[in-house]
This record gives C-alpha cells, structure tokens and sequence, in this order.
C-alpha cells in the first residue's frame, strides 16, 4: 500500500481511493468504529514505544 500524490490508501485493506471523500465512506461503510478505534489506538502504542527508544 503506497500512497501517491493522486490516491489514498486504505490503512485497514487493500482499497486504494481516487479522492479523500471516497475513503471517508469506504472507512465508515466498510470498517466498524470499533476496529478503527483499535487501529488507532494500536498505531498510538507503536509511536509512543518508538518515542520512548529514541530518548
């Protein structure tokens, strides 16, 4: 998954987007809140343990 210039990438499956708006609908129609929230939250965890090693 690479995101360009002129799409956008899906973070939770293989969906590449022609436009922002599309995977806003594609996020919210497709993928509950909850794993979204658990994504996000995963994401969070690495950053902040990268953050930690780098001090």
């Amino acid at each position: 998954m690479v995101s360009t210039l002129d799409s956008y990438d899906c973070p939770l499956c293989s969906g590449t987007f022609d436009d922002g708006t599309a995977l806003r609908v594609h996020l919210q129609v497709s993928h509950r809140k909850s794993e979204l929230s658990a994504y996000l939250l995963d994401v969070l965890e690495t950053n902040r343990r990268r953050a930690e090693l780098t001090v």
